[in-house]
């Protein structure tokens, strides 16, 4: 009997000592790291370290876009003007040309809205402005009842702290504007640039501009080109 008692007494000893050995490794485990539940039931101290994350960039690649002689984007770059097309971002800046789409980004302008004849039809054209800022809006309507709105050649957006449909805003950082689209590894495109410009579509005719003083944005300014 007294070596059965023994015996037990030795089997408890050793699972105290397991258990104590499995508490201090608990204790010892680095709760720092960032962990989640083991999907696929794999026993890593019942958990797993998470799978780090493949980051995906949208910037458009102005070093491949240069290369490409029909790209997604048609870049150029020449003289301190970098141009493309077919980037609605920066296409529309209000988010979309109507009347609404802008105004919202307009406090305090003056609003001036009256009627021209196009065609023996009167069309209207708004005039906002402000001591900074000056846009005409102009919305044409086809016979098959199709509207189209344009923001008029020499139009322009100077009114600081106004941040815009795309983010943007007067008086932000170049290196913070170019970051937020696009990525070279020609550090040259950067220091030169002085101008962005932005067609909507591969036609060229309508265009949004993008004009830095030194490094900062000072002025978006829209405008065609007459082609004949």
């Amino acid at each position: 009997m007294k070596l059965k008692a023994i015996f037990i007494s030795s089997v408890l000893l050793g699972l105290l000592l397991s258990c104590s050995n499995n508490n201090s490794k608990e204790k010892n485990y680095d709760e720092s790291r960032e962990l989640v539940p083991n999907p696929e039931g794999l026993k890593i101290d019942s958990f797993m370290l998470k799978e780090p994350q493949e980051i995906k960039s949208d910037l458009i690649n102005i070093d491949k876009g240069l290369k490409e002689k029909f790209g997604d984007y048609f870049i150029g770059y020449n003289n301190g003007i970098l141009s493309l097309c077919c980037f609605d971002d920066l296409a529309y800046p209000f988010g979309g040309n109507e009347k609404h789409d802008i105004q919202k980004y307009c406090p305090n302008f003056t609003d001036t809205t009256y009627k021209i004849e196009i065609k023996d039809e009167l069309h209207d054209r708004t005039k906002l402005s402000n001591s900074t800022s000056e846009l005409t809006l102009f919305s044409y309507t086809h016979d098959d009842n199709y509207s189209e709105y344009y923001i008029e050649d020499s139009s322009y957006f100077n009114t600081p702290k106004v941040k815009l449909e795309n983010g943007l805003q007067i008086g932000m950082g170049k290196k913070e504007v170019f970051e937020k689209y696009f990525t070279s590894s020609n550090d040259s495109i950067f220091n030169t640039l002085e101008l962005i410009a932005v067609c909507p579509d591969e036609r060229g005719e309508l265009y949004t501009q993008y004009r830095f003083a030194g490094d900062t944005l000072n002025s978006i300014f829209f405008g065609y080109l007459k082609i004949n």
